[in-house]
């Protein structure tokens, strides 16, 4: 396993789960990748993501990490907003408050409503999320409701990202339905008959952390594979052969040869990219390799910052009650949204204090990457005075800066990476897992690491019968 961050984490813990001798090699000194907490006189912040969505293998994971008493949900009732028109608004959340909202005028909720009798793609084409969402709602719900929130998930354009590679369901949703709102109906009535059918429940969906952060998962993962995660070991190059592959590795200046049955990439897009260009000329497939690899190093990952701001309560002006705001583009605002830490999960600033989460850049805001920390920091604290009405000085705790951070599914991503799975399948025991491949959030990591875990375990019992 060649990256030690939660995608290669996850997997390695379900093939041990599931009796598979596996060692992981991560070239940091610390498991996790961007999955990593600080605690800093009681305040407690992320370096990464901020929680995680409550799903089915990711809370797997948890209980089998022996996590669940340090699970923490989020009070799905505290509400969310949006930054327009100079004051913030609380997002809508449903029909009737779609009803009542002030982001939308008249005429855009009309339009909005009329989503069941607007014809669906008559060719079913791939279209942008700007083209898609403005095509079935309108310009206004694009631009104010659902740009921020594609900002505030891929810190992406939506007039560049892919509906179908970021939303498939509501793409094939309106391709089965011709309309989403019916879509949606159809979809959750059946999901819910075959739930009572099943004699389950559909649980919740939830916004998760835990009581010291999200770095305790990487950091319990990474006990439980012990002896077996490499830190500090990069891979120098691959090399295939009949009876599977040969990877150098340079650890504490040393170098030494891995013999590897299998292998899986759980790198980032370009470093996967990299590596398979290292395939020596034994590999079945070079030139395909290599044509993969130009491919996943084409992948855009824009600069993003994040920081990490702490008040006194006294100093602010109204109660940080809610999960946050988010901020479409052209509002004078040039940060992306604000998470309010310390209200979204208990433990995260002493008592008397709050404490923000800012994120600026992304792929519409890519010139971050010239700007100093401290003119990242004056930038955002610009910002708190414009949305939030905080003059008062803060105490600084974080300036997270990513030169590569978001993996951006652009217009043709689901082809391109149908071209990679493809070229890697005909390389007998290789596999590919990231956050590149169908979803970048944490939850969507976990599920493409266990399902390529499940790959990794096919193969092996179909190389056992054949030997048989």
């Amino acid at each position: 396993m060649i990256g030690g961050g939660i995608s290669g984490l996850a997997c390695a813990f379900r093939l041990r789960a599931n009796g598979v001798d596996v060692e992981v090699l991560e070239r940091d000194g610390t498991p996790g990748g961007v999955m990593r907490t600080r605690l800093e006189d009681g305040f407690l912040t992320e370096a990464g993501p901020n929680s995680f969505q409550s799903g089915e293998e990711i809370l797997s994971l948890v209980h089998d990490a022996g996590l669940d008493a340090d699970l923490l949900r989020a009070d799905s009732r505290l509400p969310r907003y949006v930054y327009f028109g100079g004051r913030l608004h609380a997002a809508p959340m449903g029909p009737g408050a779609l009803f009542g909202t002030k982001l939308l005028s008249f005429g855009a909720k009309v339009r909005l409503f009329r989503e069941p009798w607007v014809t669906k793609n008559p060719d079913g084409h791939e279209e942008s999320i700007r083209e898609f969402v403005t095509r079935r709602f309108g310009p206004a719900v694009h631009d104010v409701l659902i740009a921020p929130l594609v900002s505030g998930i891929y810190a992406g354009d939506t007039s560049r990202l892919s509906m179908q590679s970021v939303f498939p369901l509501m793409a094939e949703l309106e391709a089965k339905h011709g309309s989403l709102l019916r879509g949606f109906l159809r979809h959750g009535k059946a999901r819910r008959a075959e739930a009572k059918a099943a004699g389950r429940t559909i649980p919740k969906k939830a916004l998760c952390s835990f009581s010291n952060g999200l770095g305790v998962l990487p950091a319990r993962l990474a006990e439980r594979l012990g002896g077996d995660l490499h830190l500090r070991s990069e891979v120098m190059a691959l090399r295939s052969h009949p009876g599977g592959f040969a990877v150098d590795v340079r650890e504490a200046g040393v170098e030494r040869t891995l013999d590897a049955s299998r292998l899986v990439i759980a790198t980032h897009a370009p470093r996967a990219g990299d590596l398979l260009c290292t395939l020596g000329p034994s590999t079945p497939v070079p030139s395909e390799c290599c044509a993969t690899a130009d491919v996943l190093r084409a992948i855009e990952m824009p600069p993003l910052a994040s920081v990490c701001l702490a008040f006194r309560k006294a100093d602010v002006g109204r109660a940080l009650a809610g999960f946050g705001f988010l901020v479409p583009r052209g509002s004078g605002v040039r940060m992306l949204g604000c998470i309010w830490s310390s209200s979204l999960f208990p433990g995260r600033a002493p008592d008397g204090w709050i404490l923000v989460t800012c994120f600026v850049g992304g792929a519409t805001d890519v010139a971050v990457r010239d700007l100093s920390d401290a003119q990242v920091v004056d930038s955002v604290r610009a910002d708190l005075v414009r949305t939030l009405a905080i003059a008062a000085s803060p105490r600084v705790l974080a300036v997270n800066r990513y030169a590569a951070a978001i993996p951006q599914y652009t217009l043709g991503h689901r082809d391109r990476m149908a071209t990679v799975r493809r070229a890697i399948s005909r390389v007998p025991g290789l596999h590919l897992t990231g956050n590149y491949l169908g979803g970048v959030s944490v939850g969507d990591c976990v599920r493409q690491a266990y399902e390529t875990a499940s790959e990794v375990i096919r193969d092996a019992e179909v190389s056992v019968a054949a030997a048989r």
